[in-house]
Formats: structure tokens, sequence, C-alpha cells
């Protein structure tokens, strides 16, 4: 445990506990099934909020599905990350930004291809703040020292 950050950032593990902005993350590249679970819990209106994020379009949908992939894998590792957990969720777990990285270009490359298919392509309100919301994410990434130690440390196993 490192006297970095406070008890209250550590899990029962003594390890540094993901913290709001990599769940506002994970939060963020799972949005294709948080919208399509909302779009199914509204009984008024089942394609309103589909309309809205991906303006109808069912295949950015499910493009956004498959970007969100390596946040699954994400959520996995973390479901997994206890002492007696194998390498493989360990490898998972430690190499959590770049798969965050991998999400996020996939988000990245489903907002700009609209630009490259369609003849004068304007991006509307809501892409504009999905742009932002990926740059700043890209920037989290990047820059927080917190997301870093994070996915550095994983339960020791435990002595026999």
């Amino acid at each position: 445990m490192n006297q970095k950050y406070p008890f209250s950032a550590y899990d029962r593990y003594l390890c540094l506990a993901p913290n709001g902005t990599i769940w506002f993350i994970l939060l963020y590249l799972m949005r294709p099934y948080v919208v399509m679970i909302m779009s199914i819990t509204n009984l008024q209106d089942h394609t309103g909020l589909i309309e809205l994020v991906y303006g109808g379009q069912q295949a950015v949908m499910g493009m956004g599905a498959l970007a969100s992939i390596p946040a699954m894998a994400i959520l996995y590792a973390f479901v997994k990350r206890h002492p007696e957990a194998g390498d493989s969720v360990r490898r998972l777990w430690h190499q959590g930004r770049n798969l965050l990285m991998i999400g996020i270009a996939g988000n990245l490359i489903i907002l700009a291809l609209p630009f490259f298919l369609v003849e004068a392509y304007e991006m509307n309100t809501v892409a504009w703040i999905q742009l932002g919301i990926a740059l700043y994410i890209i920037y989290e990434l990047i820059m927080s020292q917190r997301i870093k130690d994070t996915f550095n440390d994983f339960p020791k196993p435990d002595a026999e």
C-alpha cells in the first residue's frame, strides 16, 4: 500500500481501487449498452434515446458496442481482481490504460467515420459533446498518475 493516496482509496486487499474517473470512462465506453438498456426500459419511446445519441443509425451503435469490448474486458478483470486471480486476469488488469486507449480510439473512429462516408456531413450537438468527452478521456489516460497507479496495483498472491 502506497501512502500517496488516502486509506479510503484502497480496497479490501489494500490495492488502489478504481476512482470515479475510471468508472466514468468505463461507463462512457460502454454507453451503447447503457443506451440500449435505457431504451428498453422507456415504455413510451423505445428508439428516442438511440435516435438522440446515434442519429438513428443502428450500425453506428453496433460499432460502438464493438469499441466497448476493451472496457468490458477491464470490468471482467476488476470483478476477478483478488489474490487468487490467474496470470491472464493480472495481465489484463495491468493493460487497463492501453485497453481504455484502444476503446476510446475506436470511439473516435466512429465519430470521424461520417466525414468520410457522407458528403457535407455536419456534426450535431451530441456528437460534439461526445468528441469533447473523448478528448478529455485521452487527456486523463495520458496525464493521470492515479489511473496509472490503479492499473499497476493488483493484489499479491496469498502466501501458502
